[in-house]
């Protein structure tokens, strides 16, 4: 993609529109294969050197402001990948459960009834789950609250007083879908 782009911006008369449109792809294109670690500082270091001075420049600033990860490698797990059983059956109950309850931090409801159904593969980290979702729904959930959230109620730290609203709505919706995830197979 990169060399695409310099072979654009090379051999090509390009506008200043152009060239925003090519600052704002080599922006998203080295942001991104930082952040899911596809690509490495040095690996970019190693792809422009041969790149038309204004790209060059573009990739060695992000470089400076971005914070890498040494390679590691974000882990994008579908659902299909996580859920035990029958899958397409508790796809169709995780979109009820969806319909009735919007707010993002029921996320943390819904990991904590499958994993006391065993509908989950063991020890599933919440953002593990949290990413699948959002592969499932097509959208991007905040993920602070809900993380939080899983974390008090999985290990019922008391930080929670269990005469809270807030208390009894997760632990009513946890046992509702607990009893519904259950029924299937």
């Amino acid at each position: 993609m990169m060399q695409l782009l310099n072979g654009i911006l090379t051999k090509e008369e390009v506008d200043e529109s152009g060239l925003i449109l090519i600052r704002n792809c080599v922006h998203s294109l080295v942001y991104q294969s930082m952040e899911l670690g596809a690509e490495t500082k040095a690996s970019w270091e190693n792809a422009v050197e041969d790149c038309n001075p204004e790209i060059w420049k573009d990739v060695l600033f992000l470089l400076h402001k971005t914070k890498g990860k040494r390679g590691k490698k974000k882990s994008i797990r579908t659902l299909d990948e996580i859920l035990i059983g029958d899958i397409a059956a508790q796809k169709k109950k995780i979109r009820l459960f969806l319909d009735e309850n919007e707010d993002d931090i029921c996320l943390a409801y819904l990991l904590l009834a499958l994993v006391q159904t065993g509908k989950v593969k063991d020890a599933i980290p919440y953002m593990t789950f949290h990413r699948a979702m959002e592969h499932f729904m097509g959208r991007h959930i905040g993920h602070d609250i809900p993380q939080k959230r899983y974390g008090e109620l999985k290990n019922d730290s008391g930080y929670l007083s269990p005469y809270s609203n807030s208390c009894k709505r997760a632990k009513r919706i946890i046992n509702k879908w607990t009893r519904i995830f259950a029924e299937t197979d």
